[in-house]
């Protein structure tokens, strides 16, 4: 459990996973008394589990029918499991369960669950269904996941907009026009140091504005543009979904704020090296040992930016600007600090580094990719360490 943690965190931003047993559902011709309701998982306390999930569930009394159809599900036992996940390129598949063992599973873990139940005539609920079954074949039921534009919620949205045609209109009505990808996640990470890695990896395209239609991704808004939207029955235009009705109530308080979390660390560190420098300062000494190890370390940072970038699937992670503070350069000028016999280019080097931190700091606001606010005394000693070589 700790590995599976473990492998989460370093890919924190992408996905909501709900991982359930696999269950084979044959063909069957649903019953008038038979519904299809939307299932939504609300947020957990773990890494994993941030964003909740949304699920659809397939009840028919009359054949003793209850399942779950869940997006978004991957296999761990897939021996490349940790090189395709952190590569972008490992298969999330479309997986059935037991309907009542998944609701025990967010019991368990005191989370709330809410069921909408879809106002679907049989027709519809039949074509849902039978798209779900076609779905769930093997050579149907793998896809390559993407945060904001393909996952559990984004996957179902779609599903009923391919199935139910003209019949269904999404109504967008009430959801902000003005509101980035990133800002729809952020209240959910209410952890510091998951957000502050977050921040880290997401570029520029988390910033885009999301459409109203992009809203649904998250699982809660999916569930509230259901209760808008409208489903076509007879001449008329009814409501496609109810309000939620409560399945399991949540047991979960939110964690106190830790002391130690990124502002802390950042302003203190930023503190001493400002106390090492003004000492050196005032001895008229230069650390370049120090300095080495600090931007030996931040052009490694810099070389994980650019990975995640042009080495990976991952969308999100591209145009990252954390890159100009975290320059990959910085690791190959921080050897010529120690070994360079004509030290003029480093002093050069740094010299545009100093001035560089400084430009990125006096443009924050107007930067097209919001960046973490601990970052700020973190990037003002960088310059200053490096006015000083």
């Amino acid at each position: 459990m700790q590995n599976r943690s473990f492998i989460f965190f370093c890919c924190l931003f992408l996905g909501w996973i709900c991982h359930t047993p696999k269950v084979s559902a044959q063909s069957v011709q649903l019953a008038r008394s038979a519904h299809i309701s939307l299932i939504t998982g609300r947020p957990g306390q773990d890494v994993y589990n941030l964003f909740g999930h949304s699920g659809l569930r397939v009840y028919d009394p009359s054949i003793g029918l209850d399942i779950m159809y869940s997006y978004g599900t991957f296999d761990f036992e897939d021996p490349d499991f940790l090189l395709k996940f952190t590569q972008g390129k490992l298969k999330y598949f479309l997986s059935v369960s037991h309907y009542q063992p998944f609701i025990d599973s967010y019991k368990r873990e005191g989370r709330t669950v809410y069921e909408q139940i879809l106002n679907l005539n049989d027709t519809q609920k039949q074509a849902l269904f039978s798209f779900l079954q076609t779905n769930f074949k093997p050579e149907n039921r793998y896809y390559l996941y993407d945060f904001f534009y393909d996952n559990c919620s984004t996957r179902i949205r779609d599903a009923l907009k391919t199935t139910l045609k003209d019949d269904l209109k999404y109504v967008m009505e009430g959801f902000p026009k003005d509101k980035s990808f990133r800002a729809c996640v952020d209240p959910y990470i209410t952890k510091p140091w998951i957000r502050f890695g977050i921040y880290l990896l997401l570029g520029s395209p988390a910033d885009k504005i999301a459409s109203p239609f992009d809203f649904m991704f998250l699982p809660d808004n999916l569930m509230e543009g259901l209760k808008k939207s409208q489903i076509k029955q007879g001449n008329v235009f009814v409501s496609l979904a109810p309000e939620a009705n409560i399945v399991s109530q949540s047991l979960i308080s939110a964690p106190p704020y830790p002391w130690f979390n990124p502002y802390s660390l950042m302003w203190g560190l930023s503190g001493l090296l400002l106390v090492i420098t003004v000492l050196g300062y005032l001895k008229k000494k230069v650390a370049y040992g120090l300095d080495f190890a600090i931007f030996f370390l931040m052009g490694l940072v810099g070389l994980l930016f650019l990975f995640m970038w042009l080495g990976t699937n991952h969308q999100t992670c591209a145009w990252n600007y954390n890159l100009v503070w975290a320059l990959p350069t910085h690791a190959v000028a921080a050897w010529g600090l120690l070994f360079a016999k004509n030290k003029k280019w480093v002093k050069l080097y740094f010299k545009i580094t100093m001035f560089v931190q400084l430009l990125l700091i006096s443009c924050w606001v107007l930067l097209p990719q919001e960046m973490h606010g601990a970052l700020i005394p973190w990037m003002m000693i960088l310059a200053l360490r490096a006015s000083r070589i």
